[in-house]
């Protein structure tokens, strides 16, 4: 019998993802009765649906078509919403947010690693001592490769009106501020953007970012995100600094944890049988589907009525896009 029914809306890289993450999470749990998604073009009419009470529908089109979609999707019945990042592309669309009352989870993955959650865990229990400043980098080629091998193919984020007014800022500061938000456990007093557009290949499209935040006790956080950092990869990086001690988390190794004391150095390892995400064994996981399946895990403990662990939401990425939009 089945039990939850998915819809995805949108077929690009995103849907992808959630389609296999899918398939991970009902090998995982095949007593929940995952159904085979419904693949929906990005002009379907969710009121044209009649979604049950097990109907979940994720949302994998445009940045910009986000915030309709969700109002859309719980007009038109729908009780649970999953949403890719941003969830708003502008201070209008979240002031139309606020409205929305079914629980909408929103895929900031990399904050559902083992790494972040276990970094989370040790600020909190004041392992560090007094955290200092949180500084790091994202940075990714994409935007110098295209203007480099002279690609001027247009894409939709290309299309202001399907991408929004940004690129970087919405696409990898997002993820930078929400971790950066998440480690803090608070909200920043002031933020500061600046926006590079070299190697751009339209107007709106930043390439590369400065994000710095101010929090209370006269705590900082420093961050660089690029597209147009020439050679790199998938380059996401967090150092945490306390006052007795200091972590380090990379995404490229994201089953360990670099931790200073002193003039000392430990390496401290995700340990064999943890049931993050796709519960592979240590340094065989599924790379940023890792976050994408803990997300999934969680938010359907919740739909059916089970105990769950705190997954990205609705509220968060509002209090993420406010610091962001009004800078």
């Amino acid at each position: 019998m089945t039990s939850i029914e998915p819809y995805i809306l949108g077929s690009g890289a995103a849907s992808k993802a959630i389609q296999k993450s899918l398939s991970i999470v009902d090998v995982l749990n095949p007593s929940w009765g995952i159904a085979k998604p419904h693949l929906l073009k990005r002009n379907q009419k969710l009121k044209d649906l009649s979604p049950k009470k097990n109907s979940v529908l994720f949302l994998a089109n445009p940045h910009s078509l986000h915030s309709d979609s969700i109002q859309e999707a719980e007009q038109a019945g729908f009780s649970w919403v999953l949403c890719e990042k941003p969830a708003a592309v502008s201070l209008e669309q979240l002031k139309t947010l606020e409205q929305v009352k079914i629980p909408v989870a929103v895929f900031h993955g990399y904050r559902q690693t083992w790494g972040i959650q276990t970094l989370k865990k040790m600020l909190e229990a004041g392992d560090l001592g007094a955290w200092i400043t949180i500084e790091g980098r994202y940075w990714q080629s994409s935007a110098g490769h295209k203007k480099q091998s002279g690609d001027t193919q247009k894409t939709w984020k290309d299309d202001i009106a399907l991408s929004g007014a940004y690129d970087v800022l919405l696409d990898l500061t997002t993820h930078w501020a929400d971790l950066v938000f998440f480690l803090a456990g608070e909200t920043p007093e002031k933020v500061g953007v600046w926006k590079a557009f070299v190697n751009s290949t339209s107007p709106h499209r930043d390439t590369h970012n400065h994000i710095s935040m101010e929090f209370s006790q006269n705590r900082r956080s420093m961050g660089s995100i690029s597209k147009t950092a020439h050679g790199s990869g998938n380059d996401l990086e967090i150092h945490v600094i306390g006052e007795k001690r200091s972590v380090s988390w990379a995404f490229m190794n994201p089953d360990e944890l670099v931790i200073g004391e002193g003039g000392k150095r430990m390496t401290q390892h995700r340990p064999d049988g943890s049931s993050f995400g796709s519960e592979q064994y240590p340094f065989h996981s599924t790379g940023w589907l890792e976050g994408y399946v803990e997300i999934i895990k969680q938010y359907f403990h919740h739909m059916r009525g089970e105990a769950f662990t705190a997954y990205p939401n609705l509220k968060d990425q509002s209090m993420i896009l406010r610091s962001l939009f009004q800078k």
